[in-house]
C-alpha cells in the first residue's frame, strides 16, 4: 500500500529502507548499493544459455537528514536512472573510475540488494532439457553483505549473506531486527526523518535504558569514601584505578598521589 501510494515499486522501497539503515549506521550523506540485473532486455537474448548478468551501481544522497517519503522519491530517480544505464558493464565502470583495489572487498560498492517478484523454479524444462536449481555455498561472500529478498505468496523470504570475518551471526540477526523495525516504522509514518526511525527493538531498549543502567551497588555506610577507596587500594594495588588519553594510574598510585595533595593542603 505505502509503495502504491508513493507511486514507487517494492523494489524501490525495499532499497530506500536497506539505505536508510546503513545512513543511520555509518552517518554517510552518499550511500552506493549495488543490484543485478538479468541483461536480457534484447528479444534474441531471452532463451540464451549463459551468465548475462551485470552487477549496476545505485547512489543515493541522503544529505539534508530527509523524510523516508522524500527518501523514496530519490530512491525512485536513482533506480531509474541506473535501469536507463544497465548496459554498461562493471568492468568497464571501473576502468573508467580507477579505485583503489583491494583483494578483500569488490571494487566501487560493497553492499548489494537482490530482489526477486517471483519464486525460484526448482525444477525447470526448456528446450527439451530439465534443469535443477542447487544450492552452492563458495564458502566465501563477493560483497561486506548482500540483502536478497524474494517474494512469495505468504510474503518475503529474505536471505543475508556475509563475510564471517566480519561480521558474527548474532550481530547480522540485530541488523535484520533493525531493517524489520525501520520498515514497520516507515509503513506508518513516512514522514518521519531519517533521524527519527527507531532502530532499536524493545528488548535493546530495555537493555540500554534499565538494564545496563542498573548501578547501584549497596556498601558500607558508616566510612567515608577517602576510607573505602583506600581499602580498595590496599586489595587490590596494582590494578588499573584511572584512565585519560594515554595515561593511567594504579589503585597504589592515585592513592599516594591523593596523599601527597592532602598533606599539602593540611600543611
Amino acid at each position: 500500500d505505502l509503495s502504491r501510494r508513493e507511486g514507487v515499486t517494492m523494489f524501490m522501497l525495499a532499497l530506500a529502507a536497506y539505505k536508510a539503515l546503513l545512513y543511520r549506521y555509518t552517518n554517510q550523506e552518499a550511500i552506493l548499493v549495488g543490484t543485478t540485473f538479468a541483461n536480457r532486455n534484447r528479444p534474441e537474448l531471452q532463451n540464451m544459455v549463459g551468465y548475462l548478468l551485470n552487477l549496476i551501481v545505485l547512489s543515493t544522497d541522503v544529505s539534508g537528514n530527509p523524510t523516508f517519503r522524500d527518501l523514496l522519491q530519490r530512491e525512485r530517480a536513482t533506480v531509474l536512472e541506473g535501469f536507463a544505464n544497465q548496459d554498461l558493464p562493471f568492468g568497464k565502470l571501473v576502468q573508467e573510475l580507477r579505485p583503489t583495489q583491494d583483494a578483500s572487498r569488490n571494487p566501487i560498492v560493497q553492499h548489494s540488494l537482490i530482489y526477486l517478484d517471483f519464486p525460484e523454479l526448482t525444477v525447470m524444462e526448456t528446450l527439451g532439457l530439465t534443469a535443477k536449481h542447487l544450492d552452492i555455498d563458495n564458502g566465501a561472500s563477493r560483497f561486506d553483505m548482500t540483502l536478497a529478498m524474494t517474494e512469495t505468496e505468504h510474503g518475503y523470504e529474505v536471505d543475508i549473506e556475509y563475510p564471517t570475518d566480519l561480521y558474527r551471526r548474532e550481530r547480522i540477526e540485530r541488523m535484520t531486527k533493525h531493517l524489520e523495525n525501520i520498515l514497520e516504522s516507515v509503513v506508518e509514518d513516512p514522514a518521519q526523518r531519517l533521524s527519527e526511525l527507531p532502530l532499536l527493538s524493545a528488548g535493546e531498549k530495555r537493555q540500554l535504558l534499565i538494564e545496563w543502567n542498573t548501578t547501584a551497588i549497596r556498601y558500607p555506610r558508616d566510612r567515608c569514601i577517602h576510607e573505602l577507596f583506600e581499602a580498595e587500594a590496599k586489595r587490590r594495588p596494582g590494578e588499573i584505578a584511572l584512565l585519560f588519553k594515554d595515561d593511567q594510574l594504579t589503585y597504589r598510585e592515585l592513592n599516594e598521589q591523593a596523599n601527597r595533595v592532602a598533606r599539602y593542603l593540611r600543611k
